[in-house]
């Protein structure tokens, strides 16, 4: 599946490819299509995560210090580890087989 930065208008093959690219910006809106998403996703910027449609990401590991990943729709994580940052579920659901990693010191999940 193609992911698209509505933000800068650019497509993508990979979701980490999407948000490790030098386009990508703090705050950019990247549109993830309907999937189940295999490997490592390393969440390193302030992201907007649109879902469009049922998405499952096997694996994220947030890692941005002082980062957030807000969420614009249900997503389902297989394996989530926490090291630092933020996500914001802004109200939908965040669905995670396990939470591994940081302390509430060091990483904040809330609406």
């Amino acid at each position: 599946a193609t992911i698209y930065n509505m933000t800068q208008d650019m497509y993508f093959c990979t979701i980490d490819e999407a948000i490790a690219a030098s386009q990508t910006e703090d705050d950019d809106v990247l549109m993830i299509p309907a999937g189940t998403y295999s490997g490592c996703i390393h969440v390193t910027k302030t992201i907007i995560l649109e879902p469009m449609g049922t998405v499952v990401l096997n694996c994220l590991l947030m890692e941005g210090p002082l980062k957030t990943m807000t969420l614009m729709g249900d997503v389902t994580i297989d394996n989530l580890t926490l090291t630092d940052g933020k996500i914001h579920t802004n109200g939908h659901n965040i669905k995670c087989g396990t939470i591994t990693g940081g302390d509430v010191d060091s990483y904040i999940v809330t609406d």
